[in-house]
């Protein structure tokens, strides 16, 4: 509004487009100025009246122009902070579902609620975006920590040893609702590979073929006979392995020893889906079934000889 005594009391305003008109202002010590009801009190204002100014002068076009500007850009910053705000209280109770510990983010986000009360718009933004990246790490974390879970889930469901990946994950979440996102999804990621690579202990032939997707890259143990051995060059051993209920290619790298075709061995290593193979870590000579093997027997046998005739020999 500009008021200008000595030029009929000319009235300017603008509301987002200019609106220009000229309007009588009875100035009179004795009539009281009011803002937004007519004189005869029964007429309002239809709309919102806010940033009211009363000068001693009259202001220049460009003064108004400033003040328009400047009004225009607060109420644009207010806006914005409002929406950052209300986006990132949406956020937080996402992470809430997902039973993630928000009191760091809140916190945070509790900053900017009072800075915009106190209608510092700037500084409420720019704490509501500190709040907000908060928020999205955390629910990214969140994200990788579900994710690790279902590797974890899975491992389970074919019997894998899983207990250093839900160890791992559980410091995940620890460093999760601590805030220290970095660490979390660092962790995250190594509970995910043991839980890929957990083993599942001894398991049948014809259960790896069938549930190959499920075992693949897992340290499994599988105990069967040796067939068809062949060296390769510079790289070790193949050989399949039949333990009655399926045969399965083994790649070995190391040294067989005394172990030839036909003997009872057990293989532990990683199953490789892609190839059907088991790429082994050690390669060992053992029973059918927990049924000791010719050496054994005879070793055993040797014992018990010797125990009788001592036995005999103090007897006599």
């Amino acid at each position: 509004m500009r008021y200008e005594e000595d030029k009929d009391a000319i009235l300017q305003t603008k509301i987002k487009t200019e609106i220009s008109s000229n309007t009588k202002i009875n100035t009179e010590a004795r009539e009281r100025l009011e803002i937004g009801r007519y004189w005869d009190e029964y007429r309002y204002f239809e709309g919102k009246i806010d940033e009211v100014m009363i000068y001693n002068r009259a202001l220049s076009a460009e003064e108004i122009s400033t003040l328009y500007n400047k009004y225009m850009k607060k109420k644009e910053n207010q806006e914005t902070a409002s929406k950052l705000i209300n986006s990132v209280s949406t956020k937080i109770d996402a992470l809430k579902r997902k039973d993630v510990d928000t009191s760091l983010i809140e916190q945070a986000l509790s900053k900017a609620k009072d800075s915009y009360e106190l209608e510092k718009y700037d500084e409420a933004y720019e704490l509501a975006q500190n709040a907000q990246k908060m928020a999205d790490d955390a629910y990214e974390t969140a994200g990788y920590i579900e994710s690790a879970q279902s590797e974890i889930d899975e491992a389970k469901s074919i019997g894998a040893d899983v207990t250093h990946a839900e160890s791992k994950l559980n410091d995940a979440r620890d460093a999760l609702d601590k805030g220290n996102y970095e660490y979390a999804k660092l962790w995250t990621e190594e509970a995910s590979e043991l839980a890929k690579h957990a083993s599942v202990g001894s398991v049948k032939i014809i259960d790896l073929k069938a549930l190959a997707t499920k075992y693949d890259q897992r340290t499994v143990v599988v105990s069967g006979t040796i067939r068809d051995i062949e060296t390769v060059y510079g790289k070790g051993y193949t050989f399949a392995l039949d333990d009655g209920t399926g045969m399965i290619s083994v790649v070995y790298e190391g040294g067989l020893g005394d172990i030839q075709e036909g003997d009872k061995v057990t293989v532990s290593g990683a199953f490789q889906a892609s190839t059907g193979t088991v790429a082994a870590e050690t390669v060992q000579k053992s029973g059918v079934g927990g049924v000791p093997g010719f050496e054994a027997i005879f070793a055993i046998a040797g014992l018990l000889t010797v125990a009788y005739l001592i036995r005999r020999r103090k007897e006599g």
